[in-house]
This record gives structure tokens, sequence and C-alpha cells, in this order.
């Protein structure tokens, strides 16, 4: 069986690209259906035309993101349409922890800040109390 991989990818506009295959068929695939609904949270973004023309070819398929955040299987492109049952529809997971992973550090932090805040704020009150008394 022969692997099949992406050598062009051009952006048409409304979330659609030209793709050109190794054996150059081509295939022009809207995937304003899949990013309506499931670019959501950190993905959302790539609703934004702006972000969606970001794609790159990466080990030879398209890719959005420095991490990967949406590929889809290179055989739904060739096949020219992307199957939008959420199971079919890949977002690297590596990229989904990493985000997720990065959102509890933040939030650790802020947290963190916060007792830290408190913690000079009641030493700073009992030392004037202590200077007062």
């Amino acid at each position: 069986m022969k692997i099949i991989t992406v050598n062009k990818a051009e952006y048409l506009g409304d979330f659609k690209l030209k793709i050109t295959f190794d054996d150059q068929n081509t295939r022009e695939i809207n995937f304003a259906p899949v990013l309506r609904l499931y670019a959501t949270g950190d993905y959302a973004k790539y609703k934004k035309e702006k972000y969606f023309k970001e794609f790159r070819i990466e080990s030879n398929n398209i890719v959005w993101g420095s991490d990967w955040d949406l590929i889809f299987p290179i055989e739904e492109l060739y096949a020219g349409k992307i199957n939008v049952s959420l199971n079919q529809t890949k977002m690297k997971k590596g990229s989904m922890l990493k985000s997720i992973q990065n959102k509890l550090a933040r939030l650790k932090s802020e947290e963190l800040e916060s007792v830290e805040r408190f913690l000079k704020t009641m030493s700073k009150q009992e030392n004037t109390a202590s200077s007062v008394s």
C-alpha cells in the first residue's frame, strides 16, 4: 500500500484549501464545518481566517500551531472530505494535554501569588500592630 503525502497546500479563501498530494492529485477541502463544530477553547482561534491561514506542511501533512494544534487524517484529505464526527477529527492529544498542563500551571501560579500577597499583607498588619503596642 502506497503512503500518501501532502506536497503543497494553497489557501483559497473561506477556510478552503487546495491540497496537492505526492501523486499530483489535488483536492479542495472546506474546513469550515469541522471548525464550527470542534474548534473550541484554545483551538477556537482557528475559526479566524488570520490564524487558519497559518497552516504549514510538516511530516507530509498539513498542521496548524507549533504543537500541531490541528491535524487531520491524510486519508480523509485525499478523499476530499473531512469526517466531521468527533471521533474522526484529529487534534494532537499531546498538544491538548500540554495546553491543559499549562493552564493548570498558570492557575497554580496565580493561586500561589494570591497566597503570597495575603501572607505579606498579614505580616505587615502584624508588624504594624506590634509596633503600635
